[in-house]
Parts: structure tokens; C-alpha cells; sequence
């Protein structure tokens, strides 16, 4: 049967389908600020998580190290329903407060992404990716991805490649939780909808343009041998 074959390197898997939007992988989301799930929207399942704009977030801890990129290949992924887009918002955050490294997402006025990634031993980030003006349009489901693939990044938005640059080898800074839908001390928050939030460690998942997925994330790959019936 089919499954994601690379799910052993698959360290947050969010489906935003129960109650306490739990991570597949066990780690343990705290939700602050009333953040919820929804039936108002969804890309797959029925349900996503809803964002207010104000001060509401999801904290991600409790995985120990499964959760550090390092200086390895990643991709960090998730479907987004702005219902503004008008100033800055953070989709996901990890780095020490108030801090100039670790990895920041942020969907910024006029529809633009930028990605801000950088190490622990720099005052600046190491690597900026941004999109054009209006990339991302209000009330609309699409796919965004960063990726990185040994020295070269690349951000995608819906399947193509909203921005790529290269840096020499760094190790990301991987202090502090994760904070999905606004920025330290919950500022600049999301207000909108996301659903299917993956992170994988270990695992460049798209280096081009791809088509994005059609169905909710599997889980662990397996296959079937012998004689398999149904009574």
C-alpha cells in the first residue's frame, strides 16, 4: 500500500483534525489564545486550525533534538487560507526570543512571503528568501514549502518556486520551541486558517517545481506480501 516512505524522517506531523490539534509524531502542542479547530475551513480532513489575528498560537515542544535541522536538508510545509493579507503575519517561528537566527515565516503586506534562516554565531540571518509583491491572494487553500537541499534553499509557493538562493554550510539555530501563527511574545499573528503542517529533518522532499498534494499526509510506508483476503 502506498504510504510516505521517508516517514521515519518526518519529525511534526499536524493533521489539525481533532479537538487538540495533536502532532502525529507525539510531540506535544500547547494552544494559546484560544487558537481552535475549524469546520469553516478545510483543505483535507473536514477541519484546520483557525488563527484569529490576535495573539493566538500554537507552542510546539517535548520532541528533544528530533526537531533540529542543524546544518542538514529539510522541508517544512503546510497549507494556508489568509483571510488578510494587508501586514505582517508569522506562519512559523523558531529561534531564541527576540533573537536574530533560527527560522522565521512570515506571510508580510501585500501577499509577499519572506523566510529568514540563520545560525546561532551571526547577529543577521544567514539566508532571505522573498517572494514577488501579491504572491499569496486572501481566501484561497495554497501549498508553501521551504526547503533546503545541502547549501541551497528555496521557498515554494502552490508547487513553484517562489524564491531559491545558496549560502555556505551553517548549522540553523535550533534554540527554542516552535511557534506556529505569530511572532515572539505572539506578535504579528496569523489570522486565517492552515491545515496539514509536516516538518521533515533529513530530507530535501521538493528541489523543482512539483504539483502539490492532493490529500492529507500519510503516514509510515508499507507493503503487502503473501495472500491477502477480504472476508
Amino acid at each position: 500500500m502506498a504510504g510516505d516512505p521517508y516517514f521515519n524522517k518526518v519529525a511534526l506531523l499536524m493533521h489539525m483534525d481533532d479537538t487538540l490539534l495533536r502532532d502525529v509524531c507525539g510531540t506535544a502542542p500547547i494552544l494559546t489564545g484560544g487558537v481552535a479547530r475549524s469546520a469553516t475551513q478545510s483543505m483535507f480532513g473536514g477541519y484546520s486550525a483557525y488563527f484569529s489575528g490576535s495573539g493566538q498560537y500554537i507552542n510546539i515542544g517535548g520532541n528533544g533534538t528530533a526537531l533540529d535541522v542543524g546544518s542538514g536538508d529539510f522541508t517544512l510545509e503546510f497549507f494556508i487560507y489568509p483571510t488578510d493579507v494587508s501586514s505582517t503575519r508569522v506562519l512559523y517561528l523558531r529561534r531564541p526570543a527576540a533573537a536574530a537566527q533560527g527560522i522565521v515565516l512570515e506571510l508580510e503586506a501585500s501577499g509577499v512571503i519572506s523566510v529568514y534562516i540563520g545560525d546561532s554565531n551571526t547577529s543577521s540571518f544567514n539566508v532571505i528568501l522573498t517572494s514577488a509583491a501579491s504572491t499569496v491572494l486572501a481566501n484561497q487553500w495554497k501549498h508553501v514549502a521551504v526547503v533546503r537541499s545541502g547549501t541551497t534553499f528555496y521557498l515554494f509557493y502552490n508547487g513553484a518556486i517562489a524564491a531559491q538562493t545558496t549560502a555556505t554550510t551553517f548549522a540553523v539555530d535550533d534554540a527554542g520551541t516552535i511557534r506556529i501563527g505569530a511572532g515572539d511574545y505572539g506578535g504579528d499573528a496569523f489570522q486565517g486558517y492552515m491545515d496539514e503542517l509536516r516538518m521533515t529533518v533529513g530530507f530535501a522532499r521538493y528541489t523543482s517545481a512539483f504539483t502539490p498534494p492532493s490529500a492529507a499526509f500519510v503516514g509510515k510506508y508499507f507493503t503487502l506480501s503473501g495472500t491477502v483476503q477480504d472476508y
